[in-house]
């Protein structure tokens, strides 16, 4: 009953490079409810410590080993999914998407905030080309397409991770949101954006989602894991689940309202592991 696409944002800096080699630093998982168009969108924090075929590693990484095939496959083996659609996109794709749509509306929450994305506003018209300017308060504003991308890159501000997860998160809402308010502007979207994604779908099924955005509602928007600890092990820093079981029970029911679901074996184990390791740390 629901159609569910992973959502990859890459690092990239190369025109059309969305393949291995990229850490994908953006994970959003997009429910869609096939009977109420109703949305879910849960990201995954980037630094989540998964299972890799076996090896322990960041989230993000599986993206750069394997491409989408691979990064498709950690999600599901690490949360009990069976995902096989998605969409890929880079700095320059999502900053055009918002561009075409006259820009959205997003808030700065804080002075460090406010200090964080302005630097980041000039490394992206660095990257993407452009002069967009700074921002000179805190407040909502009206983003365009490299501010809005700088956006959802910050940081080093209150929460870490989990706050740029939301960032991202309030991304895709804003343009969605401005997508409804100007329908006309659809075509113009999907002749620019479609060819800069990297997807499963086909040009024609592509387009249908898009024109099918009019009826989507954004129910709620949350993260995984939802209960972790962010802590360094092996020197490096992770997000750790506590534990897997519980997260991908919780993740189930938030997707799909699926009461005391079972976890498969091999989720079992990989808790299991991934328990072993945070308990050694003291969690």
């Amino acid at each position: 009953g629901y159609t569910n696409i992973a959502l990859f944002g890459l690092g990239s800096r190369t025109p059309g490079s969305l393949g291995e080699g990229e850490l994908s630093d953006t994970i959003i998982i997009a429910s869609i409810n096939k009977s109420s168009k109703a949305v879910r969108l849960m990201s995954i924090y980037r630094d989540t410590y998964v299972s890799i075929d076996g090896d322990y590693d960041k989230i993000n990484a599986a993206y750069s080993y394997g491409g989408p095939e691979q990064a498709i496959n950690t999600i599901n083996r690490n949360l009990d999914l069976n995902i096989t659609d998605f969409a890929t996109v880079n700095f320059k794709a999502l900053a055009d998407a918002v561009d075409i749509l006259g820009g959205i509306e997003l808030t700065i929450k804080s002075d460090k905030e406010l200090e964080n994305l302005n630097e980041n506003i000039g490394n992206m018209n660095k990257i993407n080309g452009g002069d967009s300017p700074t921002f000179d308060e805190t407040g909502t504003h009206t983003f365009d397409g490299n501010q809005a991308v700088a956006y959802s890159r910050i940081r080093y501000m209150e929460g870490g991770d989990h706050e740029r997860a939301n960032h991202q998160r309030l991304v895709v809402e804003g343009i969605i949101s401005k997508v409804k308010r100007q329908p006309w502007k659809l075509k113009a979207l999907a002749d620019t954006v479609i060819p800069e994604c990297k997807t499963s779908f086909s040009t024609s099924d592509m387009t249908a989602l898009a024109m099918g955005l009019l009826r989507y509602n954004i129910e709620d928007s949350q993260a995984y894991p939802f209960d972790s600890v962010d802590v360094r092990y092996g020197g490096i820093y992770y997000g750790f689940p506590l534990s897997v079981r519980s997260n991908v029970i919780q993740a189930h029911e938030y997707l799909y309202g699926t009461k005391d679901y079972e976890p498969t074996e091999e989720l079992g184990r990989i808790s299991d592991k991934v328990e072993a390791v945070t308990d050694d740390l003291g969690y």
